[in-house]
């Protein structure tokens, strides 16, 4: 199994500390701390290589709040049938992580949008972790640990 992992999606040291996974240009970092698990998505978004991470480690991300940080990332492929997709492929793996927040910290406008739409897509299908989109890390942060919401119109752009 390890072999196969490595061979195919890329390097991963065991325990959850640093993992790498890719696709062909796509690819999530994960480091850990402050009872935060950042993962860092960086090129051409592929919601498969996501939700098999979400699937494959969620284990690993249970004693922890988690932080997307999709700013080096490129989501102008996603569509309102990718974020439905992610959720209903997601749905059962989240349920072990039931009242988990995740944070989903953008960069641009269009980032923010399509985060935007998945939040409300998780809300209105009553999904099992809380999503919220941010523009300011540390606000991100702020709600992860202390559970404190910035609404969206005071994230936005001004």
């Amino acid at each position: 199994m390890i072999r196969f992992w490595i061979r195919r999606y890329g390097r991963r040291v065991l325990g959850g500390v640093d993992v790498t996974m890719s696709g062909s240009e796509f690819s999530i970092r994960v480091t850990t701390s402050d009872k935060i698990m950042r993962l860092h998505l960086s090129g051409p978004a592929e919601v498969s290589i996501i939700a098999r991470y979400v699937a494959e480690h969620m284990e690993e991300m249970l004693p922890y709040e988690t932080l997307w940080d999709i700013r080096q990332s490129d989501l102008g492929s996603l569509a309102y049938a990718d974020w439905k997709w992610l959720l209903a492929r997601t749905r059962p793996t989240a349920e072990i992580a039931r009242g988990r927040r995740l944070a989903i910290l953008c960069g641009s406008t269009l980032q923010f949008g399509l985060s935007r739409m998945l939040e409300e897509l998780a809300g209105m299908t009553n999904f099992p972790v809380a999503i919220r989109a941010f523009r300011i890390p540390e606000q991100a942060e702020t709600w992860l640990r202390d559970g404190i919401h910035t609404p969206a119109s005071e994230n936005a752009d001004v």
